[in-house]
């Protein structure tokens, strides 16, 4: 009795080797690491992303709240020409938010200049809130920290 030949072999065909499966599983490997690379990266953008829109908004809150105070009211009056001066510990507090398991501290600094007219006046005041915050490189001696700045006017 002859052995039966399997019908799906192709002459001259031996299969895939052990090599060939090697270089292939390698060449898998290098796409897949170029893949985790470009999400890193892509995670990291959007949490800095994440950490400015948390900045324009502390900076947005802190605006409105100088803005609605009034003209005479101490914290509109607490300089003298171009000062910074931190806001009170309590009026607004530096925020602290939490972002992937770290806590960021964003420090609200403010800017008032008096602006007179001609006639020496003084009806109305520049405004600047400067919002900063560290993060990641930014922290190592030397580096300069994220910052967001506007400005307004307050008049009375």
């Amino acid at each position: 009795m002859q052995p039966i030949a399997p019908q799906n072999k192709i002459p001259g065909n031996s299969g895939v080797t052990l090599v060939e499966v090697m270089i292939s599983l390698v060449v898998l490997l290098i796409v897949f690491l170029g893949l985790i690379q470009a999400s890193i990266v892509t995670i990291d953008h959007n949490l800095r992303n994440e950490l400015r829109d948390e900045a324009v908004r502390t900076a947005s809150d802190a605006m409105s709240r100088l803005r609605t105070t009034g003209f005479n009211d101490t914290l509109l009056n607490d300089t003298a020409g171009e000062v910074v001066v931190a806001f009170p510990a309590d009026d607004p507090p530096n925020p602290v938010r939490n972002f992937r398991n770290a806590a960021v501290t964003f420090s609200i600094d403010k800017t008032i200049a008096d602006l007179p007219d001609v006639a020496g006046t003084v009806n109305a005041k520049q405004v600047t809130i400067i919002v900063t915050w560290e993060w990641k490189d930014r922290t190592i001696a030397g580096g300069n920290p994220y910052t967001h700045t506007i400005s307004s006017i307050v008049r009375r």
